[in-house]
């Protein structure tokens, strides 16, 4: 338990906690009604003996106020937002739970993973600063720097997230795939998430995951 795997911990179980209870505020849901939570972040938290048995899940569910919800976590890199998707929509669907809620934290590992790159190049930290890359457009005269929030809202994309991979693996985008849906702008939208080779070492097996979702106007929706 060194002062960096402590970090490390509270940081994710934190940030997961802090997102948990403002979902709960923002839904209006009844925390005792939620029946599971399957945890999804990248940090493997861990107990006295056990480096990655600690269940993040089950700890914030408890933070959270989630009295009835017991969890697990899965790891699965940055594809582990849509097999934990799979597996809440199916708990549901066979009817082992009625309520299952999907967490994550963020990962302190995973911020400015290449900055050491950039700093032995005299270069500035930009890795997770998405706007940079508008700045320095205007500063190159790429276009005028009034038209900073024109290139932002016609090249950009609602929901994009730099590295922290489960956030990337289309999971920002479900919000806005749920209204396209629902409003009929869309018909089909597809999340895939890839899980990153170089962070599975005790493996060579590629993994990942992909969904399709589907409006079905039949039912209304």
């Amino acid at each position: 338990l060194s002062a960096h795997v402590l970090i490390d911990n509270l940081a994710a179980k934190a940030t997961a906690s802090l997102a948990m209870v403002h979902l709960l505020e923002r839904s209006g849901i009844d925390p005792a009604s939620v029946d599971y939570v399957i945890g999804c972040g990248e940090e493997a938290i861990g107990d006295r003996y056990q480096r990655g048995g600690g269940n993040l899940a089950k700890a914030v569910a408890e933070v959270a106020g989630l009295t009835e919800a017991s969890g697990a976590d899965v790891k699965n890199f940055c594809a582990a937002f849509v097999p934990a998707l799979v597996m809440a929509s199916s708990l549901v669907g066979a009817g082992v739970f009625q309520r299952v809620a999907i967490i994550a934290g963020g990962s302190l590992a995973k911020l400015g993973m290449k900055f050491q790159g950039h700093l032995a190049k005299d270069l500035p930290v930009l890795e997770d600063v998405l706007g940079g890359t508008a700045a320095l457009g205007a500063r190159r005269g790429d276009f005028a720097r009034e038209e900073i929030e024109e290139f932002v809202r016609t090249r950009g994309m609602p929901g994009f997230a730099p590295t922290q991979g489960h956030i990337a693996s289309a999971l920002c985008y479900l919000p806005h795939a749920r209204a396209r849906l629902c409003s009929g702008h869309a018909r089909r939208v597809q999340l895939i998430a890839k899980g990153s080779l170089f962070l599975g070492r005790m493996s060579e097996q590629s993994d990942g995951m992909s969904v399709m979702l589907e409006r079905n106007d039949r039912e209304g929706g």
